[in-house]
């Protein structure tokens, strides 16, 4: 292969592209033109910041040993950055989706320590959804009026658009509402927890073809606290874009939404497209996008498409991207078949969770056919379906013959291979007898079986 021709992943599915190494670079170069590069490496006085930090909360008693070592960085790296193939978006020749690995780098033990402990918090949220059954879940208990309109925001390039110096105010803000719960997950303060999240946000930067590159005014991509930081800004934004709605008497009969994805019902246009506005002018650097239903009252959220039956209810099938392939496990995969099973299972739970009746036979058959194709040929199971193909004649699966039972390994592997043997001397001596084995019946090394049987077929013949 051509060393300028790399292999990148889609960033959804399991399929991949390959792409020249100059253009995959410029594609991401793309994504992160706001970041300038810097002559020196953050990690080491990042790392003894925090090890400062830490070392006096295990002395104030306010971290267990445990849970100290898990926060306390040691021999960290930067931060890196790599791209994936944005499969869904081919009209804007397959962008790349930046995506930085923050394993072992200096704020990663503490951020994982924070989510922790503030997660539980922000999960109390009433419109925060867990997945996409607890969604349909909910929607099967809405009274959906014929003439009602769904649509879906969506927030433009959520976590580099989270102001830091804002989000962690709020998120203090929420814990402090909620600090009779909080202080049963922690020892730590607000004071401390405030500290720790300014330290952990403190600098954005990552390792980009062995230079280091600095976004300014930006929380670090990749690290899981961000996720906790933009669930607790948009919270906010949300709480206060509803009040006013109230007020303007546009609120959505409903409003659901998981990550950076909502769902809102409104009894006409006009309402959503006041809430919208009033969404996007709660913050500047937030900015929400409106996909509406389509003709047919259905609108994919998720990975559910959504329609109106028009008879005061939802109806719900799977819905897939078109740049997902539909390859779970591969042909030639060494897997466990026990794993292959409980994937399997694991799709046909997730199609009766999600699948209204009318839909679910056509989910399984689906499955069923994706599942022959994706983990095994129709004839690579087993000798006997490769014997059906290969060998002429009627082959009765429902009555098969038991030659012989062998009490252990050793006599089983000798009877084997006195058979296989034997089927080739048949063969030889002219029987139109159809005979396939897939090995060669050399577990027996004696030659003296090859006469006798050939004696035998003589008689018998």
């Amino acid at each position: 292969m051509n060393s300028d021709i790399k292999i990148y992943s889609f960033d959804k599915g399991t399929v991949f592209a390959l792409l020249y190494q100059r253009d995959a670079s410029l594609k991401l170069e793309e994504t992160i033109k706001n970041s300038r590069i810097i002559d020196h490496d953050p990690t080491p006085t990042l790392t003894t910041k925090f090890q400062k930090q830490l070392s006096k909360l295990s002395k104030e008693g306010k971290l267990d040993t445990t849970t100290y070592f898990k926060m306390y960085p040691s021999d960290c790296v930067p931060p890196r950055i790599y791209g994936m193939v944005k499969a869904h978006k081919p009209e804007k020749d397959y962008l790349m989706r930046p995506v930085v690995s923050t394993i072992n780098t200096p704020p990663y033990g503490t951020s994982e320590y924070l989510v922790s402990i503030i997660q539980p918090t922000l999960n109390k949220n009433k419109n925060r959804l867990i997945n996409s059954n607890s969604f349909v879940n909910e929607a099967r208990q809405w009274k959906i009026d014929p003439n009602e309109i769904q649509v879906s925001f969506d927030v433009v390039n959520l976590y580099p658009s989270i102001p830091i110096d804002e989000a962690i105010p709020v998120i203090i803000d929420i814990l402090n509402n909620d600090i009779d719960d909080l202080k049963t997950q922690t020892k730590l303060s607000l004071v401390h927890i405030h500290q720790l999240i300014e330290l952990s946000l403190s600098i954005c930067y990552f390792l980009n073809e062995n230079k280091i590159r600095i976004i300014p005014n930006s929380g670090p991509i990749g690290l899981s606290l961000m996720v906790v930081m933009a669930e607790a800004f948009l919270q906010n934004i949300e709480r206060k874009a509803l009040n006013i709605a109230t007020i303007c008497t546009c609120e959505p009969k409903t409003f659901v939404r998981y990550v950076d994805d909502c769902h809102a019902r409104f009894n006409s246009i006009k309402q959503q497209q006041m809430f919208l506005n009033i969404l996007n002018e709660q913050n500047p650097a937030i900015k929400y996008t409106v996909e509406l239903e389509n003709h047919q009252k259905q609108l994919n959220f998720l990975d559910v498409n959504i329609k109106n039956t028009m008879h005061g209810a939802y109806e719900f099938q799977i819905h897939r991207k078109e740049a997902i392939a539909n390859i779970q496990l591969k042909p030639n995969s060494n897997i466990n078949p026990n794993i292959i099973t409980g994937v399997f299972k694991e799709f046909l739970c997730r199609a009766k969770r999600l699948c209204s009746q009318k839909y679910l036979k056509q989910e399984i058959d689906f499955l069923i056919e994706m599942f022959k194709n994706s983990v095994k040929g129709k004839w690579a199971s087993s000798g006997a379906t490769e014997h059906s193909k290969s060998c002429q004649g009627t082959f009765d699966w429902l009555h098969p013959k038991t030659i012989s039972i062998a009490p252990e390994y050793h006599i089983q592997k000798i009877r084997e291979s006195l058979e296989v043997n034997r089927a080739k001397i048949r063969q030889k001596l002219g029987s139109d007898e159809k005979v396939l084995n897939r090995d060669d019946g050399d577990y027996v090394t004696t030659k003296t079986w090859g006469p006798f049987f050939v004696r035998m077929f003589d008689v018998n013949i």
